[in-house]
């Protein structure tokens, strides 16, 4: 079943009941909050002159900060499954492609079904080599990059993510293969609650707990977890300082490789991004069919002692693409977002369509568009993986008032078990290259900065990537999650 997250609670009563709070526990409760929501919502923020649709969304949910200073829910928020929301610029083309993919003329199917994957034509070619940053694997180093920023860039305009303390909780059956979509819920010693997370399709979450002691013990706190997945259920101890924590889950199965999969791509179309925009659209067919090619029998690698059992072969993957674009306030448009569809064909025209205008500044409206690719599409629920791919060659801004910060869309993205890996395009400066990373590491995605892309041809299109660098950095983010 297709659901759309709920947004979280509202920032204004937070910060009335959060007085007094330190800003380092602040940060931290904007990551460690599970599935909150509040009633507010549109898709985008369209500028004067463009056409929108748009409804609310009602959440269940309520939240606010417990006496530790932690943001804890007063009850997790519901789904929330209404209408499309949507908004568009004037350009005629691109609002028939939205109306295809959110109507289903194209497939005759009505708004919010889904069909079976649809293999494309193309056939899959050679990818470049493609470097790319994974800030969990070699979290010391992630770290060491982290004060090598502060120092290089004193106030620098990012928001603080207090992440010192990392815990990597991973969640295997009894069968040794890793668990999808397995709920952690995690309290603290007096049982409030502080985080709810999701795995992905490795079996992982990542906990950050407070990286400072109790204010009134005196000693870090020692967090509890109860982990979850179809109908067992299992309550650990967190040990402060300890980095990694296995979980075999008794009377659990394993997630069969490949599982179903949802991936969102999350495109700054400014000016700026023509020629990466022109290699995504015309590469995607090549991506599409890399997915769709059978899959031989493997066996999956345990996660615990218990052998792994071999996974069966599949004719393909159970694979929908949606996207969102973004801009910037003054743009004819904010955000677009267009629903998830398995039809590749429909996406790839759809895909095609979008074209790049606006700008002018440095900074783009990243924070809106992260926020619309989160709440805005169907993504399905536990037993799906789940990637956001951001495309960017620009920081966000950091200065618009009333936005959902990317702290909180960290929030709603590890509670729903999404991951965000982003590749960085030419012109990318550090503090966007800073905030990408944020995203990844503290979602378990990982970063494609551009000049780490390698060349296995000769020459550079006008993007900075070599020919086809792009679509293998985008596949090989797809493979990993």
């Amino acid at each position: 079943m297709a659901h759309r997250f709920g947004r979280l609670a509202d920032r204004r009563r937070v910060r009335r009941r959060a007085s007094g709070v330190g800003a380092a526990v602040l940060v931290t409760a904007a990551l460690l909050t599970g599935c909150s929501a509040s009633n507010s919502s549109t898709s985008s923020t369209p500028a004067a002159g463009s056409a929108s649709n748009s409804s609310g969304r009602a959440g269940t949910g309520d939240a606010g900060l417990n006496a530790n200073g932690v943001f804890g829910a007063g009850g997790r928020g519901g789904w929330d499954c209404p209408g499309g929301t949507c908004a568009w610029g004037p350009d005629p083309a691109e609002r028939a492609a939205f109306d295809a993919l959110s109507s289903g003329v194209a497939t005759g199917r009505s708004p919010g079904t889904t069909a079976g994957p649809q293999a494309p034509s193309t056939v899959p070619s050679p990818r470049p080599a493609v470097a790319t940053i994974d800030d969990n694997e070699d979290f010391a180093g992630y770290l060491r990059y982290r004060d090598e920023f502060a120092r290089a860039n004193p106030g620098g305009a990012v928001l603080p993510l207090p992440i010192e303390g990392r815990q990597i909780i991973t969640v295997s059956g009894s069968d040794g293969r890793p668990v999808l979509g397995a709920t952690v819920d995690i309290a603290d010693e007096r049982g409030l609650p502080v985080a709810h997370l999701e795995t992905g399709a490795d079996g992982r979450v990542a906990f950050f707990p407070l990286p400072v002691p109790d204010a009134t013990t005196g000693r870090f706190i020692t967090y509890a977890a109860t982990v979850a997945a179809g109908g067992a259920s299992q309550q650990v101890t967190l040990p402060p300082g300890t980095p990694a924590i296995s979980v075999v889950l008794a009377g659990a199965v394993g997630t069969p490789s490949p599982a179903p999969m949802d991936i969102l791509f999350l495109v700054d179309t400014t000016t700026s991004m023509g020629d990466e925009l022109a290699e995504l659209q015309a590469s995607f067919a090549g991506i599409a069919a890399q997915l769709a090619a059978p899959t031989p029998s493997v066996s999956t690698a345990p996660t615990s002692s218990v052998p792994a059992a071999p996974v069966p072969a599949a004719p393909g993957r159970d694979v929908r693409f949606a996207l969102t674009t973004y801009r910037d306030r003054g743009d004819l448009f904010v955000t677009h977002t267009f629903d998830f569809t398995p039809d590749v064909a429909q996406f790839g025209s759809a895909l095609g369509e979008v074209g790049v205008g606006g700008g002018g500044d440095t900074a783009e409206d990243l924070q809106a568009g992260l926020d619309a690719a989160l709440t805005t599409p169907t993504w399905r629920g536990a037993g799906t993986t789940k990637l956001v791919i951001i495309i960017t060659d620009a920081p966000p801004h950091l200065d618009y008032a009333g936005e959902v910060t990317y702290l909180e869309s960290i929030q709603t993205a590890t509670a729903h078990g999404i991951r965000i890996s982003s590749v960085g395009a030419t012109g990318l400066d550090a503090r966007g290259t800073y905030v990408l990373r944020q995203l990844a590491q503290a979602t378990l995605g990982r970063h494609v900065p551009p000049a780490r892309v390698e060349a296995s041809t000769s020459g550079r299109g006008g993007s900075g990537f070599p020919p086809g660098a792009l679509a293998a950095a985008v596949a090989d983010e797809i493979d990993a999650a």
